[in-house]
């Protein structure tokens, strides 16, 4: 089975699953997204054939599921919703938004073949060569207040430091607390004016 058949089936078969038009531009790579609720849409999908994969390095916002028969990828994000525990293990998600969204992804596809050639010819670089942790601020900086309109002073309880010093992009950092602020998990610190 294609992606497209596992989606039919998942939106014919789970209850309350449907279709996220809304989604369908999140990622060229991604066939399409469906929205459902999470405590049924993860047992259908192991009943499926799916495996959990290891959480995605640098995030913790995306559980990733895979079927090894049909060369299917399956990224499971958090959508909305109140919390409820995943019971995985320790250094997994233990709690996860009530209603989630899925991207699937032909693994064989040629589209997908494409742009994972495209990439191994014109690799972005892994890591940062910015020489002080001010500066890697400053980039970070420009690109959440860009995004979220909020600043690393303003989001203070991250690993800034060890980010930096483990040469990671700022580009990626900024990634990871935007999808922590998107979720929930991190939490803007309010500073009170004092006359």
């Amino acid at each position: 089975m294609k992606s497209i058949d596992y989606i039919d089936k998942v939106v014919a078969e789970v209850d309350g699953a449907d279709l996220a038009t809304a989604y369908k531009a999140m990622d060229p790579l991604f066939v399409d997204v469906v929205i459902a609720p999470y405590k049924k849409f993860l047992p259908w999908m192991v009943q499926h054939g799916f495996k959990l994969v290891p959480p995605r390095l640098g995030s913790d916002a995306a559980l990733g599921l895979i079927n090894e028969e049909a060369r299917i990828l399956v990224v499971v994000q958090q959508a909305f919703g109140g919390k409820v525990a995943t019971g995985f293990p320790a250094g997994w998600i233990q709690k996860i938004t009530a209603l989630v969204t899925a991207g699937f992804l032909d693994l064989d596809s040629p589209g997908v073949r494409r742009r994972v050639e495209s990439r191994r010819k014109n690799p972005s670089p892994r890591y940062h060569n910015i020489g002080t942790l001010t500066g890697w601020k400053n980039a970070l900086n420009g690109i959440l207040l860009k995004d979220i309109g909020l600043g690393t002073w303003q989001l203070t309880e991250q690993r800034y430091e060890e980010w930096f010093a483990e040469g990671m992009r700022p580009s990626t950092a900024a990634n990871i607390v935007i999808d922590g602020v998107s979720t929930g998990q991190i939490r803007r610190k309010y500073r009170r004016n004092r006359a």
